[in-house]
Protein backbone atom coordinates (compact mmCIF):
# COMPACT_ATOMS: atom_id res chain seq x y z
CA UNK A 1 0.00 0.00 0.00
CA UNK A 2 2.87 2.08 -0.48
CA UNK A 3 1.34 3.72 -3.42
CA UNK A 4 -1.71 4.92 -1.64
CA UNK A 5 0.60 6.60 0.98
CA UNK A 6 2.05 8.50 -2.34
CA UNK A 7 -0.79 9.06 -4.19
CA UNK A 8 -4.50 8.84 -3.41
CA UNK A 9 -7.17 7.83 -6.28
CA UNK A 10 -6.05 7.47 -9.74
CA UNK A 11 -3.12 5.04 -11.19
CA UNK A 12 -1.60 4.18 -8.37
CA UNK A 13 -4.85 3.07 -6.79
CA UNK A 14 -5.59 1.05 -10.10
CA UNK A 15 -2.28 -0.96 -9.86
CA UNK A 16 -2.65 -1.80 -6.30
CA UNK A 17 -6.10 -3.26 -7.06
CA UNK A 18 -4.92 -5.35 -10.16
CA UNK A 19 -2.35 -6.53 -8.14
CA UNK A 20 -4.13 -7.61 -5.33
CA UNK A 21 -6.62 -9.52 -8.25
CA UNK A 22 -3.79 -11.74 -9.58
CA UNK A 23 -2.58 -12.32 -5.83
CA UNK A 24 -6.10 -13.49 -5.47
CA UNK A 25 -6.32 -15.60 -8.95
CA UNK A 26 -2.64 -16.92 -8.52
CA UNK A 27 -3.85 -18.16 -4.89
CA UNK A 28 -7.04 -19.70 -6.19
CA UNK A 29 -4.98 -21.63 -8.87
CA UNK A 30 -2.77 -23.17 -5.99
CA UNK A 31 -5.89 -23.94 -3.86
CA UNK A 32 -7.14 -25.54 -7.00
CA UNK A 33 -3.84 -27.71 -7.97
CA UNK A 34 -3.29 -28.89 -4.51
CA UNK A 35 -6.68 -30.52 -4.57
CA UNK A 36 -6.51 -31.98 -7.73
CA UNK A 37 -3.09 -33.02 -6.52
CA UNK A 38 -4.93 -34.89 -3.76
CA UNK A 39 -7.74 -36.44 -5.87
CA UNK A 40 -5.15 -38.40 -7.78
CA UNK A 41 -3.47 -38.89 -4.65
CA UNK A 42 -6.71 -40.35 -3.00
CA UNK A 43 -7.20 -42.31 -6.68
CA UNK A 44 -3.80 -43.98 -7.02
CA UNK A 45 -4.12 -45.55 -3.27
CA UNK A 46 -7.69 -46.82 -4.05
CA UNK A 47 -6.65 -48.22 -6.98
CA UNK A 48 -3.60 -49.95 -5.45
CA UNK A 49 -5.76 -50.90 -2.68
CA UNK A 50 -8.47 -52.47 -5.12
CA UNK A 51 -5.49 -54.41 -6.30
CA UNK A 52 -4.57 -55.67 -3.58
CA UNK A 53 -7.80 -56.89 -2.78
CA UNK A 54 -7.96 -58.81 -5.90
CA UNK A 55 -4.38 -60.53 -5.31
CA UNK A 56 -5.13 -61.99 -1.93
CA UNK A 57 -8.56 -63.28 -2.75
CA UNK A 58 -6.39 -65.22 -6.03
CA UNK A 59 -4.01 -66.02 -3.56
CA UNK A 60 -6.00 -67.33 -1.25
CA UNK A 61 -8.26 -69.43 -3.94
CA UNK A 62 -4.89 -70.73 -5.35
CA UNK A 63 -3.20 -72.09 -2.39
CA UNK A 64 -0.02 -70.16 -1.15
CA UNK A 65 1.91 -71.94 -3.66
CA UNK A 66 0.26 -72.48 -6.53
CA UNK A 67 -0.27 -75.94 -6.94
CA UNK A 68 -3.74 -76.97 -8.26
CA UNK A 69 -5.51 -74.11 -6.42
CA UNK A 70 -8.27 -73.90 -3.62
CA UNK A 71 -6.42 -72.63 -0.24
CA UNK A 72 -8.56 -72.16 1.83
CA UNK A 73 -11.56 -73.44 -0.32
CA UNK A 74 -9.90 -77.03 -0.14
CA UNK A 75 -9.46 -76.87 3.75
CA UNK A 76 -13.17 -76.32 4.15
CA UNK A 77 -13.71 -79.02 1.85
CA UNK A 78 -11.50 -81.48 3.76
CA UNK A 79 -13.11 -80.34 7.30
CA UNK A 80 -16.62 -80.74 5.69
CA UNK A 81 -15.03 -84.80 4.99
CA UNK A 82 -14.57 -85.40 8.44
Amino acid sequence: MVAEERKEGGRCEVILEEKEEEEEEEEEKEEEDCFRLLLHINAAQLSHMAQKRRNNRRRRRRGRRGGEGGGKVKEEKEDARL
